[in-house]
């Protein structure tokens, strides 16, 4: 999510994911409230030569099933600080292991 949140750096942060859509390389979910209003995104980026996916924003188990059923991934990227616990649960509750430092 860039920073700050304006209307203009939105708008540059979704044309961006459009293009990377456009190319294969990217899709950019939302989840909307009863009003229109965002509540969540999900941002994934592919690395469709190497089978490779990387999520931002917030994620579940559905996103990342449909990465690997649908876009044909074997293997993401997730990076976080080793001390960020608040990070690093939900990633273990998704199934992901640490690898370095």
């Amino acid at each position: 999510m860039p920073t700050p949140i304006s209307t203009n750096t939105m708008t540059r942060f979704i044309e961006g994911n459009l293009a990377e859509r456009g190319q294969g390389e990217g899709v950019l979910f939302a989840s909307l409230n009863a009003s229109g209003g965002a509540t969540a995104y999900v941002d994934v980026q592919f690395w469709p030569q190497r089978s490779i996916a990387r999520f931002g924003g917030a994620c579940g188990p559905a996103a990342v099933q449909w990465c690997f059923d649908q876009r044909d991934v074997v293997r993401t990227c997730e990076t976080t600080a080793h001390d960020d616990g608040r990070s690093i649960r939900p990633l273990s509750r998704l199934g992901f292991i640490p690898r370095g430092r």
